[in-house]
């Protein structure tokens, strides 16, 4: 059976990391190196789900580096691609994948490759009419960030201290459909009672036993002087059987700049810049036309149960 992580990147030679930045050229320190600085899901994570993406970002651009999925010696049908200018490469299965099974990925690239092993989660079975102010504490700081490029590390630590979602279910699902309210508790700790400072937001979600979908729902997390902001964002995830069981899914939408602050780091003064120089496409419109969202997809957000009710 192999480790989680069997081999590390051989040595890219000769290879350097320049291209544009949309404003000129920017020119990033050489690639001496390859190697993998993320892998996801990570080696052994039981908290991936049956219907995200795995995926892996390297140290220097390979726009021809590939990523397969296997199990039981059996290749797992899907789409393998490139994206952040060379610098993540994906791995899209063509449909759900089994829960609670190990899989191997494999990242080949052209300084060589590198094998690990994952497991999904058990998330899959069927939960029946069990839903009705069941509520479930989300964890989007514990997820992978597919995007925005550059924020692999910041963006979880801003979430960490900001932003921690609660999604309950407000009835029984009836015909495809499902109410559901979505607010905030005021602490990371699962713990954590509901904070007045994030207004619960009610829509009606798409249920198809046991996956739920909601959104689009704009969305805002104070953090102390300054927020996390998001429009137009989609939620989506699988429960587990039983009030006592929590969950898994991802979250998307456009994240809102113009009110995050100070709550950056020093680094991150200028986010339009450093995504675009991570690989990404840099800042796009907000709703308001103002150049100042970046793209957010989180993936394998754990849930767990939460023992409260949103007001």
């Amino acid at each position: 059976m192999r480790s989680p992580a069997l081999l590390l990147l051989l040595p890219l030679l000769a290879a350097g990391c320049d291209r544009l930045d949309g404003e000129g050229v920017y020119v990033a320190d050489a690639c001496e190196e390859q190697v993998a600085r993320q892998l996801h899901p990570g080696g052994g994570a039981a908290d991936a789900w049956v219907r995200s993406i795995v995926w892996a970002d390297v140290a220097c651009a390979d726009l021809s580096a590939s990523l397969s999925l296997s199990q039981g010696g059996e290749e797992v049908p899907g789409a393998s691609e490139t994206a952040h200018g060379g610098y993540q490469v994906r791995f899209t299965p063509d449909g759900f994948i089994q829960p609670g099974t190990t899989y191997d990925a494999r990242l080949d690239t052209t300084a060589g490759f590198i094998e690990w092993q994952f497991e999904t989660s058990t998330l899959g079975d069927p939960v029946g009419s069990d839903l009705s102010e069941r509520a479930l504490a989300l964890f989007p700081s514990r997820a992978g960030v597919l995007e925005p490029a550059g924020f692999r590390e910041e963006l979880p630590r801003l979430i960490e201290a900001a932003m921690h979602p609660v999604l309950q279910f407000q009835g029984e699902p009836s015909g495809g459909g499902v109410a559901l309210r979505i607010g905030g508790r005021a602490e990371e700790a699962v713990a954590s009672e509901q904070t007045p400072s994030v207004v619960p937001r009610d829509i009606v979600g798409g249920w198809q036993d046991p996956r739920w979908q909601g959104g689009p729902v704009d969305l805002r997390f104070p953090g102390g002087s300054w927020a996390l902001v998001f429009e137009d964002a989609e939620l989506g995830g699988a429960v587990a059987p039983g009030v006592a069981g929590g969950g898994g899914g991802s979250f998307q939408g456009r994240w809102d700049l113009r009110e995050v602050g100070d709550g950056l780091g020093d680094a991150f003064a200028s986010p339009c810049v450093v995504n675009t120089r991570s690989g990404g496409e840099g800042c796009v419109p907000c709703r308001d036309g103002a150049l100042a969202c970046l793209p957010v997809d989180l993936r394998d957000v754990p849930a767990e149960a939460w023992g409260w009710l949103l007001q």
